[in-house]
């Protein structure tokens, strides 16, 4: 044969002398012949350039590319190759190292491709195998570090090991046909791969087959029998793997990991043949076929690197549904009252009841909670844009205490608590209950446990999701420590969102966190505490990478510093808002100066931090109050209207502040003013190019819309009416009371009867309590200012000079009041609203009352039980909501005033 190869090769040299210049094509190839095939078996070192590789040779079909034929070419000099059509076999490393290649083209005839065909073509991008190609090689394409996308024929048969090894960039891999197994280190470290769907006839993966690749979710073959070591190991952005149910044995460290990740896994059959170290490093979870329940928990439990297991049976699992929005109950709108709710208390802050979203259609869903002492229940009511009622339903609370709301990307959620007084580890404390757009309830995560005595204590709770996660923040009163006390801390937990299964995310802790923001910032958490003790600040914590899971550890930064002693609950801060800009995180409330000797007025702040450098923080002041300031500055509200567009909303006395804010934190334009225009707890939300709130004052709620293109034209909507261009109007003289509120018509009765003439000219202060003295002074003029008989006064904190002296005389004379004792009647003490209907009561002369009633907090027997069914029944109140009166509570003027004019008008 070599003979044969040599007198061809002589006679092709002889022949080219006589050709033209040019008319040789093939001068720079060398090829043998054999049975009238031709392979290409070299080339010359000038092959530079766009490489076309002849068809034919001697006129013998070129049909092979021979072992190493581009091995003496100029490498860093060719930059694509055309094989022609009819070459069935390109074989082992043909084309291996040809550096600057970008592309190469086979032709439709290819059947094989041998070793290290393509290995090491470090430009090339893309390849399209085609139809006819049954054998790849092994390390066919290893290192190709630019190779995008592959597509793997029908007629492919086998993949040799470590075909694609090392194509760090390949992000996408099709197979169109059907294999029985994927060999060892086939698509080793191609870290770019984060889709892969294997054909569902694939039996067997190799030995590190997708070891340090990027995939986030799998779905293993139907057929799938066998996993080998490492097929998986360190794939970072694996989170879910689901194994068929004919799976017999996972290899050594076949899900493992060296980074502790977090690992779900899916189990739908009986228990395969697991290695020790199968999950090495991983925090796995999972849920598993209820027939098959004890072998997986007992299995989970020795297997090395599952240190964290919560298990659900999949037969609990209900699927998901959105049947068509179920009848309403009858159109009658919750009465609350939110105006000027900040969610603290004081120091700390509380969960959020008032809730807003906006729905697919454009109308405004309201999901608020009504909180007793012993129970909760949830209002989700539907309003058009002119906020009239069109769909209500009322859903009892799972569990007596109400944590708090989100409006997930398909889902919605409700989340509830109780009290765990025993530290019971298996006593539910959270649960995370999720309900279809349509409000159906698909299911439930329930937290059990977990270091908690009570949820939700001293703190707020929040909710962000990132794809098939929910994240929950909030806090919780942990079991008794060695010390005898229970400390309050952050509590927070990932839900996976399609199987409702919760984990504890154990990193970020800050000991007395008195409020709790949460936000998936793209592939990454964040999380900002209000902290007094560990630390004695504002926190924010940035769990990188983790959308999907928490990562076992997260970077953490103060970015406001509070002064004063560790632990000291007051700390002269508030949180407000919490937001992820392009490159800042914006975090906006009051605070004094946090200095020893620094103003103790608080003054809104907005706290500018860089992502890329979180221990970078601005703080910006927005306001600049002197010490001693008697203005009433709220807590801001921040609604973000596009990646880097804000509107930050605060309220200063009865005025509404508001100012438009970039991605940087700072104010864009003119602050806005609108006089008597309230804030509550409820989050604006961005609704048709506006941004919307609701505000209840023992009422119905009032919908408030800033439009973002006329700021200055504010929309107010109520029971399907709109008043659009500024404020609704204010009654006679006062400018604290609107024409649209419960006590405006009663209050311009109180003023023309002359039981009242306001707290000033302009200012009525309907929100301010009433005191004992009020009371009875309103009484009196209401009854024409009759003289006392009396001439002796028995109280001795009532004096002649007091302008309620008569008053408190007549009342006493006609048995409206006896006073608190004998000798004292507490003028300035608060009067309730028990006591105020008990006025009117027996100012009526006791009239006869029903006998039953319908608040669960006024008990039989009591001196006000009679005067409230009374009141009832003469519609002068209906109690703060349909089962509670609140008894005990303040009375308002604006209260007193109504019922005034609702009993004797």
């Amino acid at each position: 044969m070599k003979r044969r190869i040599f007198t061809l090769l002589l006679t092709l040299t002889m022949a080219l002398s006589l050709l033209p210049v040019g008319a040789a094509a093939a001068e720079e190839f060398s090829f043998s012949v054999s049975g009238g095939e031709a392979t290409l078996i070299g080339c010359a070192k000038t092959v530079t350039g766009d490489v076309v590789i002849p068809s034919s040779y001697l006129g013998s079909p070129v049909t092979a590319i021979g072992e190493l034929a581009f091995l003496n070419a100029d490498r860093a000099g060719i930059t694509s190759v055309t094989i022609p059509e009819g070459v069935r076999r390109i074989g082992r490393a043909a084309f291996s190292d040809l550096a600057a290649m970008t592309e190469v083209e086979l032709p439709a005839t290819l059947e094989t491709i041998g070793e290290s065909a393509f290995q090491d073509c470090a430009a090339l991008t893309e390849v399209t195998l085609p139809e006819q190609v049954k054998a790849l090689g092994a390390l066919a394409f290893r290192s190709c570090g630019q190779l995008r996308a592959v597509t793997l024929p029908k007629g492919l048969k086998t993949i040799g090991e470590g075909a694609f090894q090392s194509c760090y960039r390949l992000k996408r891999v099709e197979f169109l046909g059907s294999l029985d197994a994927i060999p060892a280190s086939c698509f080793y470290a191609c870290q770019s791969l984060a889709e892969l769907r294997l054909p569902e006839t694939v039996k067997s993966i190799g030995a590190e087959a997708f070891a340090y690749c990027g995939m986030e979710d799998l779905a293993l073959p139907a057929d799938l029998e066998t996993v080998g070591d490492r097929a998986f190991y360190d794939c970072s952005a694996l989170r879910t793997v689901t194994l068929p149910e004919h799976t017999r044995a996972l290899g050594s460290g076949a899900f493992g990991s060296s980074n502790s990740d977090k690992l779900f896994v899916c189990f739908s059959g009986a228990l395969p043949e697991l290695a020790e170290d199968v999950f090495s490093g991983r925090v796995m979870l999972g849920f598993y076929p209820a027939d098959h329940a004890e072998e997986w928990r007992s299995a989970a439990e020795h297997t090395y690197g599952a240190r964290v297991c919560h298990w659900r049976p999949d037969s609990e699992l209900l699927p998901v549904t959105d049947r068509a929005r179920e009848r309403s109950e009858a159109l009658e709108p919750l009465k609350s009252d939110n105006d000027a709710a900040q969610n603290y208390s004081g120091n700390w802050a509380a969960p959020v009841c008032s809730n807003l979203y906006v729905s697919a259609d454009g109308s405004l869903t309201r999901v608020e909670a009504v909180q007793t002492a012993d129970d909760c229940a949830v209002a989700v009511e539907q309003y058009s844009a002119d906020g009239k009622l069109l769909w209500k339903k009322t859903l009892p609370g799972e569990l007596p205490i109400f944590g708090g709301f989100y409006a997930g990307t398909d889902d919605n959620f409700l989340v509830f608590g109780q009290r765990n007084d025993a530290e019971d580890d298996s006593a539910e404390v959270v649960r995370v209950v999720r309900y279809t757009k349509n409000w159906h309830r698909i299911a439930a995560a329930s937290i059990c446990g977990a270091d908690t005595s009570a949820p939700f204590e001293a703190g707020s709770c929040r909710m962000s999701q990132s794809g098939d996660f929910l994240y929950l923040h909030t806090s919780h009163l942990m079991y008794r420590r060695a010390d005898g006390l229970r400390h309050q801390s952050n509590f927070s937990f990932d839900i996976h969102i399609p199987t409702m299964t919760a984990f504890e995310s154990i990193r970020g802790y800050v000991s007395h966190s008195f409020n709790q923001f949460v936000l998936a910032d793209g592939a990454d958490v964040v999380r900002l505490d209000h902290g007094d003790a560990y630390p004695r600040a504002l926190r924010l914590s940035r769990f990188d990478g983790a959308a999907g899971w928490f990562t076992e550890s997260c970077e953490t930064a103060e970015i406001l510093p509070i002064y004063g002693q560790l632990g000291a609950n007051f700390t002269g801060v508030t949180v407000g808002g919490f937001a992820a800009a392009e490159q800042y995180y914006l975090t906006v409330g009051r605070t004094r100066e946090q200095t020893e000797d620094g103003n103790p007025f608080q003054n809104l702040f907005v706290a500018v931090t860089e992502k890329a450098d979180l221990s970078k923080t601005e703080i910006r002041d927005l306001t600049a109050y002197p010490e001693g300031s008697d203005v009433r500055l709220s807590n801001p509200r921040l609604a973000q209207i596009a990646s880097d567009r804000f509107l930050l909303l605060w309220t200063e006395d009865s005025v509404l502040h508001y100012v438009f804010l970039n991605g940087a934190g700072e104010t864009v334009g003119k602050t806005y003013t609108a006089a008597d225009v309230p804030l509550s707890d409820c989050q604006p939300v961005v609704s048709d190019q506006a941004v919307v709130w609701y505000v209840t004052e023992h009422s119905t709620p009032t919908f408030y819309s800033i439009p973002l293109d006329d700021p200055e034209r504010i929309s107010v909507s109520r029971d399907g009416v709109t008043v659009t261009g500024g404020t609704v109007s204010t009654v006679g003289a006062f400018t604290d009371v609107r024409s649209d509120q419960y006590y405006a018509e009663p209050v311009l009765w109180a003023v023309e009867q002359g039981i009242t003439t306001g707290m000033t000219e302009t200012t009525f202060a309907p929100d301010d309590t009433c005191t004992r003295a009020q009371m009875v002074t309103f009484l009196w003029r209401a009854a024409g200012k009759p003289e006392p008989k009396a001439a002796e006064n028995p109280f001795t904190d009532v004096r002649i000079s007091d302008y309620f002296y008569k008053a408190v005389l007549w009342a006493v004379e006609r048995g409206i009041t006896t006073g608190m004792t004998e000798t004292t009647f507490a003028p300035n003490a608060t009067v309730t609203r028990a006591q105020t209907v008990t006025f009117l009561w027996r100012m009526a002369e006791k009239p006869e009352a029903g006998n039953e009633t319908p608040f669960t907090d006024v008990p039989a027997g009591q001196y006000y039980t009679e005067a409230i069914l009374w009141a009832v029944g003469q519609s002068i109140t209906n109690g703060v909501d349909e089962t509670h009166f609140a008894p005990d509570a303040g009375c308002t003027r604006g209260q007193i005033v109504t019922f005034l004019y609702r009993a004797f008008a």
